[in-house]
């Protein structure tokens, strides 16, 4: 249904969310986390180098599921996973009649007049609830939706995120199917430190090609376009690497804004973050380039001097 990435465990390399069906005495998928392994040999040998770790992690049941979110809503370091769950709302359980039609053969489903008539009233998976899964200290993540807010059933379809007061702690919306939608801001009392890469590109010719950073939430009165595709890669003082790319939202439905952030831990705020940024300039080509940023909300125009920037082959 749906799908996201980020670093589950912590290698540096972007892991692979997938949202499916998986409702208990339902049409049980299974959700799947493909976590990454850093295997460059077998991938030039052919084989994708992900293992599949979602029973393990703790994500591989909830609901029926749409869109999902990987991100750190705490800034701890660690990712936490969101998913939006139900079909729909009723009162009269219809799982029988679609367990049975989703494991009738192809000649039996080829048909619609062989289909359920779901009628007002029916019920798929419309007393689901939206999960919040947070990992724990035996690795596992566990769902703590109704704690924070998420006890209520919802037919929910997509998740947007963005830090939308500028305080460098991630919100985020449901949007509902039949339903009011919901806004949930973030009030993490303890949060660590962050780091928000809010990255340009030049729209025309007349815009310097200079890679520039200025300090601060991000601003209309920057001109550029959102990066899509760079990659952000950050050292930590213990060594530990966090990445991230801008993609503007995916999965099913769902939206991202389209800007970086991090999750620290406890970083000191005077803390010069290694940050490896790499991009497509409006030329199409690779450009990367090495910043020392402190944590905090920086906005960057990447420019396009061969000069001031490393090739990627």
């Amino acid at each position: 249904m749906g799908a996201d990435f980020g670093d589950i465990n912590g290698d540096g390399l972007l892991d692979i969310y997938v949202s499916n069906i998986a409702t208990k005495f339902g049409l049980t998928e299974s959700h799947f986390l493909w976590q990454s392994t850093g295997d460059t040999t077998a991938m030039r040998d052919g084989v994708a180098p992900y293992v599949h770790a979602a029973e393990k992690l703790g994500l591989a049941r909830s609901g029926w599921g749409w869109d999902c979110k990987l991100a750190d809503f705490d800034n701890d370091g660690v990712l936490e996973a969101m998913q939006a769950v139900g079909f729909i709302k009723g009162k009269v359980n219809r799982w029988p009649e679609l367990q049975a039609l989703g494991t009738s053969n192809d000649q039996v489903v080829h048909n619609p007049r062989f289909w359920p008539n779901f009628k007002p009233g029916a019920d798929l998976s419309g007393q689901d609830l939206d999960p919040f899964f947070v990992r724990g200290a035996d690795g596992r993540y566990h769902d703590i939706g109704p704690l924070i807010g998420l006890g209520e059933p919802m037919v929910s379809r997509g998740i947007a995120t963005a830090d939308v007061d500028g305080d460098g702690r991630l919100d985020f919306a449901l949007a509902n199917q039949w339903g009011d939608s919901f806004f949930f801001h973030n009030q993490a009392p303890n949060p660590g430190a962050f780091l928000g890469l809010h990255l340009l590109v030049p729209v025309d010719a007349a815009q310097p090609n200079g890679t520039t950073v200025r300090d601060g939430h991000p601003g209309r009165e920057t001109p550029g376009r959102p990066a899509i595709g760079a990659v952000a890669r950050v050292t930590l003082p213990d060594g530990r690497k966090l990445v991230s790319s801008v993609d503007g939202g995916s999965g099913h439905s769902g939206r991202r804004a389209p800007e970086i952030h991090l999750g620290l831990g406890n970083v000191p705020k005077d803390a010069r973050l290694s940050t490896e940024l790499s991009w497509r300039d409006p030329d199409g080509k690779v450009r990367a380039t090495t910043l020392h940023l402190l944590p905090g909300w920086h906005t960057i125009t990447l420019g396009s001097k061969a000069d001031e920037l490393a090739r990627i082959p």
